[in-house]
């Protein structure tokens, strides 16, 4: 009885519970808080996550020079990210279970991802030097061949940006 009284009250004009209304649309969405587009900054929990650009490809050359061809019925998304700290404390980035890319209403999970960036880290999610700082890179994903970039979404701790 406790939910549903909440859940009513969300949606009436009390600042109080505007978090509240918040948590109700990202369930009903199931996907995140907020429906970004690129280029377009979300914050949450004191960062500045920015999606600059994506962009699929066929293959992609690693720190070695090695270059990497996708699997058959398969090519790269690369998607650019910028995050910054905009609190008063060191923030720890977001980390690689931090992002899911969702195709269709089908997440593809992070297994399947590889990370390529000579700045950004985040598959070892450290911390930002201080408040003030931020850092930019690329995560890429292993998409199908034709994918509907319109169909397509990235997840980032509840932030949601959708491409195409």
């Amino acid at each position: 009885m406790f939910v549903t009284l909440v859940v009513v009250s969300a949606y009436s004009d009390i600042p109080q519970l505007k978090p509240i209304k918040k948590q109700i649309e990202s369930f009903k969405s199931g996907m995140g808080v907020s429906d970004l587009s690129v280029g377009k900054t979300g914050e949450i929990e004191d960062l500045a996550v920015t999606l600059i650009e994506y962009k699929v490809t066929d293959s992609w050359i690693d720190y070695y020079n090695v270059k990497h061809a996708a699997p058959e019925g398969a090519k790269y998304l690369f998607i650019h990210i910028k995050v910054g700290n905009i609190g008063k404390v060191r923030k720890t980035l977001p980390g690689y279970t931090d992002f899911s890319l969702w195709y269709a209403g089908v997440e593809i999970p992070y297994s399947q991802a590889c990370w390529y960036t000579r700045s950004y880290s985040p598959y070892i999610g450290h911390s930002l030097k201080y408040p003030g700082y931020s850092d930019a890179g690329w995560i890429a994903f292993e998409v199908p061949v034709g994918i509907e970039l319109g169909d397509t979404t990235l997840n980032i701790r509840g932030l949601v940006w959708r491409l195409g």
